[in-house]
């Protein structure tokens, strides 16, 4: 049977040096290229498959790291499942193993997530909906020296630890252009988050347009039902509009199936899009046109900040850039 130990005395190094060589961990070792090379090739010549519970447990570690999510998205979107599942395959190529819990609120994250976690687990990330008062637990923690990296959305700051979301005033400048470039003239937004609103005015000023404030309309919440209350409020109100800005595909579909039935057209719809970019766009019977979240860069983005913080960097909170997904709901008419 191969062993660190059989290939530490074969190469007269620590079992300790072939450990870190192996892992790609070497932390603050230092060791030269030519005994570096020289492990690593009697490693591959070997087939050696280490162990990679054991090795963290000979350097002080469980090699286990938390996964915290007040979950994200409507029904349907499969943004948690999206993000835990990257994160855990991530967490899987570096030998660790994922502790997931889903919180709703503070209540729920200490409840799982005691004093005694710091005995389970290597790092935390936590995120999904924001939870500002949850600052000063996540700070400690961090402060004791359990590492935390946070992917909480639409927030700022959250008590100077990194965090990593998508831009969310880019989601809505980037849809908000689009329908403009389309000849929209009068779109309304359905909007929940102000990040977003922010970003639907930002296109207006950058293309030079003037919006019609009487057109946003505020919604609830993310959910098919939002949007469909949001058209009815809209078709309601008898003011011209050309297009629609929503804040979720969840009520992009509400808006266009209460059009269809409300006009009883399955043809010229008002050009509409939403957000996400989530099997709800494409099921849609219009296929809807959508701005990423970009949740799996952002799990990717938060994996690799806790292991630098692990080595002893200091990561920088990012937004990360969405990108849109044109379809049929802001282009053309799906029956002509």
């Amino acid at each position: 049977m191969v062993t660190l130990k059989g290939i530490a005395k074969e190469l007269g190094v620590s079992h300790t040096l072939v450990s870190r060589v192996i892992s790609g961990r070497m932390g603050t070792t230092r060791v030269s290229e030519s005994t570096r090379q020289a492990i690593l090739k009697r490693a591959k010549e070997l087939d050696f498959q280490p162990n990679r519970l054991a090795m963290a447990l000979q350097e002080g570690r469980k090699g286990v790291v938390g996964l915290f999510l007040h979950r994200i998205g409507t029904p349907g979107s499969e943004m948690s499942h999206l993000f835990a599942n990257i994160a855990s395959n991530m967490l899987d190529e570096y030998g660790d193993r994922l502790m997931l819990r889903y919180f709703r609120n503070k209540d729920d994250f200490e409840k799982f997530c005691s004093p005694g976690i710091k005995n389970q687990v290597d790092g935390l990330i936590v995120g999904g909906v924001p939870h500002p008062e949850m600052a000063s637990i996540l700070a400690d923690y961090d402060r004791s020296g359990l590492p935390v990296i946070c992917a909480f959305h639409n927030v700022d700051i959250l008590a100077n630890l990194p965090n990593f979301q998508v831009d969310h005033s880019m989601q809505a400048c980037l849809a908000t252009k689009h329908l403009l470039e389309q000849g929209c003239r009068r779109l309304a937004h359905f909007y929940v988050m102000p990040g977003r609103q922010a970003g639907f005015l930002q296109a207006h000023e950058e293309l030079g347009i003037t919006p019609d404030p009487s057109l946003y309309i505020q919604a609830k919440q993310y959910h098919y039902e939002d949007g469909r209350e949001c058209m009815q409020r809209l078709m309601d109100s008898g003011i011209q509009y050309d297009g629609i800005v929503t804040d979720s595909d969840g009520q992009a579909a509400g808006a266009l199936n209460l059009w269809f039935q409300r006009t009883g057209r399955l043809s010229d719809w008002p050009r509409i899009t939403g957000v996400d970019n989530s099997p709800i766009a494409t099921s849609c019977l219009v296929p809807l046109t959508s701005v990423t979240s970009e949740v799996e860069e952002t799990a990717r983005a938060a994996v690799m900040a806790l292991y630098d913080k692990r080595a002893g960097k200091e990561p920088q909170s990012a937004l990360l850039t969405p990108k849109l997904v044109v379809r049929e709901s802001s282009t053309r008419s799906q029956f002509d």
